[in-house]
């Protein structure tokens, strides 16, 4: 194989797995379902940048003022109601300098393709809000 059949095949992977990573992102309606307690998800990571390839995962910050745990729970049980979302994890660091809840799901495509899928949830206007989210 030829450095450049090497790069197209490194191309494709990428294309593919952008386009599927966009796909769970539709089926489990994450912009719309933060929407529904007043948060604002924002892309962020490898997929907003174009550089997904091997590691199978898809960033959010999301924002709401102020960070309320409750609320934040509701919108991780209706994410988690799809089956296809084996595990989810949760640390709550809101009493920490990062000041922040941040959830984490595994969303099975298939038994060999398992995303990770990481949710941070920002007070809006805190020192991180759009920190990490550069001009693309």
């Amino acid at each position: 194989m030829t450095t450049e059949d090497g790069m197209e095949e490194f191309e494709r992977v990428a294309l593919n797995n952008q386009q599927k990573a966009r796909e769970i992102v539709e089926d489990l309606d994450i912009v719309r379902t933060w929407q529904q307690i007043g948060a604002e998800a924002r892309l962020v990571g490898s997929l907003r940048m174009g550089l997904l390839c091997k590691h199978l995962d898809i960033d959010f910050h999301v924002y709401s003022s102020p960070v309320k745990v409750e609320e934040s729970f509701k919108v991780v049980a209706c994410l988690a109601s799809n089956p296809k979302v084996r595990k989810v994890e949760y640390r709550n660091l809101l009493d920490t300098e990062e000041a922040c809840v941040e959830w984490h799901l595994w969303y099975e495509e298939s038994p060999e393709r398992v995303w990770q899928i990481d949710m941070i949830h920002i007070e809006t206007g805190s020192a991180y809000d759009g920190y990490f989210e550069p001009e693309v």
